[in-house]
């Protein structure tokens, strides 16, 4: 059964897009705790966030860091938190 975020990646549940490679989206999340609030997923399904390759996941975190660091419009925000969360 394919997760909301698979839905996301595929294009059937809509998404105001950040960033994108082929790995990895950004998107801001559809019920923001703050201003801005990015989401950053991996595009192949992963059952358990902890399952996840130690190599994705430092990839992951290089995209994020790249978009962040970018002097675009879009990053207006100075970046307070960053988080692993599993639901």
């Amino acid at each position: 059964m394919s997760s909301i975020f698979s839905k996301i990646v595929a294009g059937d549940i809509p998404s105001y897009k950040v960033a994108e490679d082929e790995r990895f989206l950004a998107f801001f999340d559809i019920s923001p705790l703050a201003e801005g609030h990015t989401l950053v997923i991996p595009k192949v399904e992963i059952g358990y966030l902890f399952a996840i390759d130690d190599v994705v996941l430092a990839d992951m975190v290089v995209f994020a860091k790249k978009w962040i660091l970018l002097p675009q419009p879009i990053v207006i925000l100075k970046i307070q938190a960053f988080y692993l969360s599993y639901p």
